[in-house]
């Protein structure tokens, strides 16, 4: 991307170091690959970025708010009623757990909790319990 002693330069030139930062950014490179290319913290590369006017992308990982489709709804409803589990189809949506049991219970499609309700038992142990299953299910096929 740079060369060693063109980040020396660029360090030292702001303006030089905004469009190198622009130009990376637009290029598809994320704020934390830019900052430890030219060794600057990915906060100072996120208010650069930020100023430029360039619309920053979200980036994916556990936290981030998912944007449900109705694509999504339609693949969780034919999931769902072809018999597939919780667990199966939010891996194959892409999606965590919770969120394709809670967008079920939202659907009205059943949640495959139903016989669990009521019972005050840490989620982990539910978590285990569908991927042991779904492990068992893998097998079978």
């Amino acid at each position: 991307m740079i060369f060693v002693s063109e980040k020396t330069m660029l360090r030292c030139d702001r303006e030089r170091r905004a469009a190198a930062i622009v130009a990376a950014y637009s290029a598809g490179y994320s704020c934390a690959e830019i900052g430890r290319e030219l060794d600057i913290d990915r906060a100072t590369v996120y208010r650069v970025v930020k100023k430029s006017g360039i619309e920053l992308r979200a980036a994916p990982g556990p936290g981030r708010a998912i944007k449900w489709t109705s694509e999504m709804d339609a693949r969780l409803t034919e999931l769902s009623r072809s018999g597939m589990g919780a667990l199966v189809i939010s891996e194959d949506i892409g999606v965590s757990l919770g969120l394709v049991i809670r967008r079920r219970k939202e659907l009205g499609l059943p949640t495959g909790l139903e016989s669990w309700k009521g019972r005050a038992i840490h989620r982990q142990y539910w978590v285990k319990k569908l991927r042991a299953r779904a492990t068992q299910e893998s097998e079978r096929s």
